[in-house]
């Protein structure tokens, strides 16, 4: 269910509002974070995706990269999507554990297959999110 926080007009979101409205999203976003073993600094990178959700899980393609080679190195990932509902905005944020796929089944199962990748790079790498945690908020401009 729901919450409302009245001193600021924020709605928290239930965790089934918060699949409901990351399944509609057309786009969301990939946050990566990389430690530097010579350094200790963190390096973290946010990449724009289209996505699938099938059974409680993100599934994304790639194509090799910088995205590969960050859930490569950890596999702790943030994912956000954004949008808006009637005059209301919202956003959803999931935490999780990245894991790229290597059984045909469960790929061809997910759905990621029928995904259009809106760049025109190849994307034959299938990645799941793993959920840890989904939360979110809806809020008025």
């Amino acid at each position: 269910m729901a919450t409302r926080n009245t001193d600021h007009d924020v709605e928290e979101l239930s965790e089934d509002d918060c699949w409901s409205l990351l399944a509609a999203a057309p786009l969301g976003r990939l946050g990566t974070g990389v430690v530097d073993a010579a350094t200790g600094s963190v390096s973290i990178d946010i990449f724009p995706m289209n996505f699938v959700i099938h059974h409680g899980a993100i599934y994304f393609r790639s194509g090799p990269g910088a995205k590969l080679m960050d859930i490569t190195a950890n596999d702790r990932v943030a994912f956000q999507a954004d949008g808006s509902s009637g005059s209301a905005n919202w956003s959803v944020v999931v935490h999780g554990r990245a894991l790229r796929l290597s059984m045909d089944r469960e790929i061809e199962e997910s759905g990621v297959l029928a995904l259009d990748p809106k760049h025109p790079s190849e994307k034959w790498n299938y990645v799941r999110i793993d959920v840890d945690s989904i939360t979110g908020i809806r809020f008025q401009p």
